[in-house]
């Protein structure tokens, strides 16, 4: 019976293991790739002329992007001393970097051809994979010190980091170039390449439809290419406030995208967004409606005064006062209004608004309340 049991467990593992290979090799016959001479710039190169170069798009069975591929060269090697190894780097759709691969029986070397290690390959996927490394400004800040007679640049290695820029987590250690060379191929113009190539295979709907379900770096991603496509119709604009409006994540995001639209769609957005979001949005939204608003913004201005009778927060109130002062002159709606606040439960609120009406010019009604406010609270004021 334990015999049976063995080689039925057996059999099984088998037939799953068959089942599997099948299946990624079916997924695999589905994948199409397509070839895209591109010109990217690798400042290791040249600051200003972009390299030729052929990068590859594998596609779904729906036409759209699932990762690229580009093999590139290990290091600049100018000098044509050193070993130049071909690598091949992996982005996702957005053009985010991946992975790499190198072909059977290669190798990358560090100094004096030593071969990486185990842990030296772990590294560098995870120096290629941070985006905002030190790396980023190594080529520039080399031409700027170089200009200015610094020595011993030629070899990162044979530097400190505090001469060098360069933080010594961002390369492997004995591999300095490699590091460099295969970073800046890895999170410089490529990335732009791709997403035009991904956003280019996307129609407007599809991209408002894919910003309820994916992620938020695809979100980033679509809202980008949304201000891109001027997609300010009605549909879109309702889908992105739907989704986005109480994501605290996106919301630096979501105002670039509604103060890049129509007067009229921005205006829209705001109001929506005060109302229907969580209250603390609103300094952000505040903070940016100042910035729009003008002596002649009519709606704004008025609309804005209506938002003192449910003020809480004195920072909003502050904002809210800060629009208001750019109406000239303060409409008697406004005053009435910020007379009322005189009253609210918060002193610093009170106190804001005796000051902001203090010098203005206000009804003899209005200026008894405020001699009024005065007399009751001059130790405070």
């Amino acid at each position: 019976m334990q015999y049976k049991l063995s080689y039925t467990s057996f059999l099984f593992l088998f037939l799953n293991l068959l089942f599997t290979s099948i299946s990624f090799a079916m997924a695999q016959n589905t994948a199409k790739e397509v070839s895209h001479q591109v010109k990217i710039l690798h400042e290791g190169l040249n600051f200003n002329e972009k390299q030729d170069c052929t990068l590859i798009e594998v596609e779904a069975e729906n036409g759209q992007a699932m990762e690229y591929y580009m093999d590139v060269e290990s290091v600049i090697c100018l000098d044509h001393k050193c070993k130049v190894v071909r690598v091949r780097l992996f982005w996702d759709k957005l053009g985010f970097y991946n992975r790499f691969e190198l072909a059977p029986g290669v190798t990358l070397e560090k100094t004096d051809g030593i071969p990486f290690t185990a842990e030296d390959y772990k590294k560098l996927n995870r120096i290629l994979a941070d985006k905002e490394s030190t790396l980023k400004d190594y080529y520039k800040n080399q031409a700027h010190l170089s200009a200015h007679g610094s020595e011993g640049l030629a070899d990162v290695d044979a530097v400190t980091s505090a001469t060098s820029g360069v933080d010594a987590n961002s390369i492997v250690k004995g591999a300095a170039w490699t590091s460099c060379t295969l970073w800046h191929w890895a999170n410089g113009g490529v990335f732009e390449v791709i997403r035009g190539i991904t956003a280019s295979q996307m129609t407007t709907p599809e991209l408002t439809q894919a910003l309820t379900k994916e992620d938020e770096k695809s979100r980033r991603f679509i809202i980008s290419e949304l201000i891109n496509r001027k997609a300010y119709d009605n549909e879109t604009v309702a889908v992105v406030l739907a989704t986005l409006g109480n994501s605290p994540s996106m919301i630096r995001f979501l105002i670039e995208y509604i103060e890049k639209a129509p007067q009229n769609v921005y205006f829209g957005a705001i109001q929506q967004l005060y109302t229907q979001s969580d209250k603390s949005y609103r300094v952000i939204l505040l903070n940016s409606l100042q910035r729009f608003t003008t002596v002649n913004s009519t709606d704004y201005l008025n609309w804005t005064a209506q938002q003192l009778n449910q003020v809480d927060s004195f920072q909003e109130l502050q904002l809210l006062l800060r629009i208001l002062d750019k109406q000239k002159p303060l409409s008697d709606f406004a005053k009435t209004e910020i007379v009322q606040l005189l009253k609210h439960p918060q002193f610093l609120i009170a106190r804001s608004a005796y000051w902001f009406l203090v010098n203005k010019s206000v009804s003899t009604e209005q200026s008894k309340i405020l001699e009024n406010f005065k007399s009751k609270n001059s130790d405070r004021l």
